[in-house]
């Protein structure tokens, strides 16, 4: 499976209209697309100027044919007259490993993951509201711990989460500009039953459980929280954005 993420900028009183264009202009081309598996639209609990169209796809190819035969940029003109003046913001690995955001041009920006090959996850929830929360964790793994950091997660966060009442779907993925940049997906029944996740503990014992493989920057800041002295902010600090489903869809191919 792979995955595509759309981040852009628009006006937050415009958010219903984009997704009503979302569900009657995008959404059914790419359901017509091959390979297209799902497509959702989703906006920040936090900046509700950002959002995301989020697309999973059988494969990586798929989702390049879909790109190279303009398609892509046929429907971005659908949602160009919601987005805003102002620049969008990405999520950017520098060659020296860090993290950084910064604004680009308004074009929105396209980040690709692919699939860790593991567990089979469930099938994403159809949402024609806003139900659904999504839950995207940024991590940077410590060079050469890639294979110990996916067997980590299969074999501690993943019963973990199936575990969790209101987490509905979970998915590993391997960023396609880095190897050492992976996300973790979560979609959950309410944004209430992510907070009750987070507010329990679970997502900082989890986050532990993968702590021995992530970039020794990370370490030594987790170090500097559990001993004495100020604390540390670096760039390759886990990174968790939470959204607010606004349309989504599975389609059955």
């Amino acid at each position: 499976m792979f995955l595509r993420l759309v981040q852009a900028k628009i006006r937050p009183e415009d958010a219903s209209r984009l997704g009503d264009a979302y569900v009657q202009g995008i959404m059914p081309a790419l359901e017509r697309t091959k390979g297209c598996l799902f497509a959702g639209l989703a906006q920040s609990a936090r900046q509700p100027e950002d959002v995301i169209s989020l697309t999973l796809w059988t494969s990586r190819d798929d989702a390049a044919a879909y790109e190279k035969s303009g398609k892509f940029m046929e429907l971005l003109s659908i949602a160009r007259p919601f987005f805003s003046d102002s620049s969008e913001w990405r999520l950017h690995l520098t060659d020296d490993l860090r993290l950084e955001y910064g604004p680009v041009p308004t074009e929105p920006v396209v980040v690709s993951f692919d699939d860790v090959p593991s567990h089979e996850p469930p099938p994403l929830p159809e949402s024609k509201s806003s139900e659904y929360f999504v839950r995207i964790v940024f991590m940077v793994v410590h060079p050469g711990r890639r294979t110990e950091f996916v067997r980590l997660y299969l074999t501690q966060v993943v019963p973990a989460l199936k575990a969790v009442p209101g987490c509905r779907f979970m998915q590993l993925a391997q960023s396609m500009e880095n190897a050492d940049e992976f996300i973790s997906f979560t979609v959950w029944d309410s944004r209430r039953d992510a907070e009750r996740y987070e507010e329990s503990g679970q997502f900082t014992k989890l986050r532990d459980f993968l702590r021995p493989t992530l970039s020794s920057l990370y370490q030594w800041k987790m170090d500097q929280e559990t001993g004495r002295g100020a604390l540390a902010h670096t760039s390759e600090d886990t990174t968790v954005r939470a959204y607010q489903f606004l349309v989504g869809k599975p389609f059955r191919k």
